[in-house]
């Protein structure tokens, strides 16, 4: 994660899909670090080593038609409709294709609904590879931030929370979350650091105000090692959170041990979008999606307004226009 470059994706409202990207430069390799093993749902560490295509039979995409701008589906029970915006979906993917990534996907949900409305994907690197969006092989970087920034607004930290630093920009060290006079002269709020994705004010408050226990407990709730119910397999996204005093901090900013699939990320976004309730998803116009709560109402409305600084003053708002 970077203050510049990376940055968490934008609340949506109901009426608005949510969106997320991942994309890999290249396949990470690291056959030194074992697979490290979920309690709660047996996720393992990912490892682009072991990424493998979505089966034939289960790669419901491709084998759905497209009539009329809708995407179908023939099964013993007839013919079903899916959820997928053809036009969403062609976007997207030409959207990949156009800058070549060795591995991208793209996702994107309506919150209110669960309805998932695009599953893009494309690599240049594997043409026939198919399931990037699904499989949960990308570090949630900043992402992560949004799951922090629910853990610290419910620990008491309010949103104008004021914090001094320096430096963190591309690292962070253990004197980066001790208070420092004499260098700290950038000063901001939590909410103003959530848009400008500031790890070392997340890393600083991290440290104040959770630990392990409380993080992971957040990331479950943002559904972190858990299953996934979706017609298409979907991995459980993966979540270490360290109880050493750095290694919580630089997690809880964005460098840890956290990965996820695009489809995941996207219902993270939704979920902030629908008041704090994170439904679905779902593929089907005829399924009935479930309904998770995430967070209460209040604390989704804060996290929605500290998300909206990302698009009108902070990472992404050259990416976003009024309309």
């Amino acid at each position: 994660p970077s203050e510049s470059r990376d940055s968490p994706p934008p609340a949506a409202t109901n009426e608005v899909e949510a969106a997320t990207s991942a994309s890999q430069a290249r396949p990470a390799k690291d056959p030194s670090t074992p697979p490290q093993a979920s309690a709660e749902a047996g996720a393992a560490r990912p490892s682009f080593d072991k990424l493998q295509p979505t089966p034939a039979d289960k790669d419901l995409l491709a084998r759905a038609t497209l009539e009329n701008g809708r995407y179908y589906l023939d099964g013993p029970e007839g013919k079903r409709a899916l959820t997928i915006d053809a036009a969403l979906q062609e976007r997207m993917t030409k959207l990949l294709e156009t800058y070549d990534v060795p591995f991208g996907a793209l996702a994107a949900i309506e919150p209110a609904t669960g309805r998932v409305l695009a599953l893009a994907e494309h690599s240049e690197e594997n043409p026939a590879m198919r399931g990037l969006a699904v499989q949960a092989l990308y570090p949630a970087a900043s992402i992560f931030k949004i799951v922090t920034g629910a853990a610290l607004l419910s620990a008491g930290v309010p949103a104008s929370e004021r914090v001094c630093y320096h430096g963190g920009k591309r690292g962070l060290t253990k004197r980066l979350l001790e208070d420092d006079p004499r260098r700290d002269r950038r000063c901001t709020t939590l909410a103003k650091a959530m848009g400008d994705s500031t790890n070392v004010v997340f890393a600083k408050l991290a440290n104040r105000s959770l630990d392990a226990a409380s993080l992971t407990r957040w990331a479950e709730k943002f559904r972190f090692n858990q299953s996934w119910s979706f017609a298409v397999p979907t991995d459980a996204s993966f979540a270490k959170i360290p109880e050493d005093e750095l290694g919580l901090a630089t997690t809880a900013a964005g460098f840890g041990e956290v990965f996820l699939s695009p489809l995941h990320g996207a219902a993270i976004a939704a979920a902030v979008g629908n008041r704090g309730a994170m439904v679905g998803p779902v593929l089907f116009d005829d399924e009935v999606a479930a309904e998770h709560r995430v967070v209460d109402e209040r604390l989704a409305a804060e996290l929605s307004d500290m998300l909206e600084n990302t698009v009108t003053s902070g990472t992404a708002r050259q990416a976003f226009r009024e309309r």
